[in-house]
């Protein structure tokens, strides 16, 4: 989770792809300085949204100590952020940013890294056997901003960019794909 240092507040997620590195979005890097943020793994508890709330206590206990509490939960503060070169608020153009732990984070059976593809994998596309991919994260499945509290997972198949365009043409549907 990506949280505010000071407040403790979770407002983003990201993915752990060495023991002293995340991956983001782009659009979640808003805050002054690397060192506002607060970085948590290891918790599948995310905790109540606290809406209008500015009470500090109030978010560390409904929010913070629920994901605390739970015996794989470690914490690191940020030593710096890189956001893609390209990044493109309006266009929406390679939003991924990078995050250097200041202390990297110890594996376990709670935390562990994102499975790389090798560098030469070629997915291949219109065979019998579909490409899957693994997506997990506590956000808004019901459309309504209804945030979980548990750790969701489920398995999608992925289809290529191309194929998504021709689709959603064929249906005369905006697309919800670009390319970056």
């Amino acid at each position: 989770c990506i949280r505010q240092k000071r407040t403790k507040t979770q407002f983003c997620g990201g993915t752990l792809v060495s023991s002293a590195w995340v991956v983001t979005a782009a659009h979640c890097m808003t805050l002054r300085s690397p060192r506002d943020y607060l970085i948590t793994a290891g918790h599948s508890k995310r905790g109540k949204d606290l809406i209008n709330s500015n009470s500090h206590i109030l978010t560390y206990v409904l929010e913070y100590f629920p994901a605390f509490k739970q015996d794989g939960f470690q914490k690191s503060y940020v030593s710096e952020v890189k956001v893609h070169p390209h990044w493109d608020r309006d266009r929406v153009y390679a939003d991924m940013a990078i995050m250097k732990l200041q202390t990297p984070f110890t594996y376990s059976k709670y935390i562990k890294p994102v499975c790389m593809a090798a560098p030469n994998l070629e997915l291949k596309f219109g065979g019998r056997k579909p490409v899957n991919c693994l997506v997990s994260g506590w956000g808004d499945t019901s459309g309504w901003s209804d945030f979980a509290d548990d750790l969701g997972a489920a398995v999608l198949q992925f289809f290529p960019p191309l194929s998504v365009i021709a689709y959603t043409a064929e249906l005369n549907m905006s697309r919800c794909t670009g390319s970056g």
